[in-house]
């Protein structure tokens, strides 16, 4: 296949308070080995100069900078950024992290000889106060297959950071925020993208996330909220899911499993909550009760 009959990829770029590195993903954008690439930034309303080091960066791709004139948060301006999509394939690439040259050509490869398949997606190296390489597989069987095997793994985020057909967004899929500061929207987000296609895992770090300590990163702020906001924001996502979950094609068999799945993820998730909490069991299993009961009459509406 020649270079013009490859595909357009877009790289949505949701950024905010990143002057200072922003530039960084915007170079490994550009160097790409894939020929068609269109880079979105959407930049939220920021205290610093993102837009102008976005607008400054000097490169041979097509550019869109969108600045957001009000605070967004990082869903809405991912949305923000998904919604310019115009090309066969998206991905999405936030402010910090960094793609290598063969990220693209390797993931549109490996998801042009599957028809059926929806995303491709590699594994992550993480740089920064956390090094390692994190994996995720088995998610282009059987949709109650790839549904249980999502949530049943602890690095379940990997997916997201793949390359997809935009399909999807005509078909109206965009991230889910909530109530806490957008807690595992990316994992909602993954859970309704397995109901339409299988998922390809290539076994190699072509992304590199950088994980990050300071104040303006969003992971560090779930990480400062005491044990109750926490529950309360498992609680949501979790919620979330099993709503999404709950409109899939599945047989009872198949319902339970993903259902009991999620659940179990719940449990794994959630933080204990402080000793004062003595009916802490008790709340516990009430509140994953009611999830459970919320989710079956989902389930039978649907």
């Amino acid at each position: 296949m020649t270079p013009s009959e490859l595909p357009w990829v877009t790289a949505c770029v949701p950024a905010y308070r990143s002057a200072a590195f922003v530039g960084k993903t915007l170079e490994s954008l550009e160097a790409q080995t894939h020929p068609n690439l269109r880079i979105v930034v959407s930049v939220d309303l920021s205290d610093d100069d993102t837009e102008g080091a976005c607008r400054a960066f000097r490169g041979s791709r097509p550019i869109e900078v969108i600045a957001q004139p009000c605070r967004r948060g990082w869903v809405g301006n991912t949305n923000a950024a998904l919604d310019r999509v115009e090309s066969e394939l998206f991905f999405i690439c936030p402010h910090d992290d960094l793609v290598l040259p063969d990220y693209v050509s390797t993931l549109q490869q490996l998801l042009s000889g599957r028809a059926d398949a929806i995303s491709a997606y590699c594994d992550v190296q993480t740089f920064g106060k956390v090094e390692e390489i994190r994996s995720v597989t088995d998610l282009d069987g059987k949709l109650a297959d790839r549904l249980a095997s999502l949530v049943s793994q602890r690095r379940e985020g990997v997916p997201w950071r793949g390359l997809t057909r935009s399909l999807v967004l005509e078909q109206g899929l965009r991230m889910r925020d909530n109530p806490h500061s957008g807690f595992h929207s990316h994992v909602a987000w993954l859970v309704e993208l397995l109901l339409k296609g299988p998922l390809l895992h290539h076994p190699e770090a072509l992304y590199l996330r950088h994980e990050r300590s300071d104040e303006h990163s969003v992971v560090t702020g779930w990480l400062a909220w005491t044990a109750e906001e926490r529950a309360a924001a498992v609680a949501e996502s979790t919620r979330q899911c099993l709503e999404i979950a709950a409109g899939a094609p599945l047989n009872a068999a198949d319902w339970d499993r993903v259902r009991d799945a999620i659940l179990t993820r719940f449990r794994r998730i959630r933080p204990k909550l402080p000793p004062a909490a003595r009916a802490e069991g008790r709340i516990r299993l009430d509140v994953e009760g009611r999830l459970r009961q919320a989710a079956d009459k989902a389930r039978n509406r649907s």
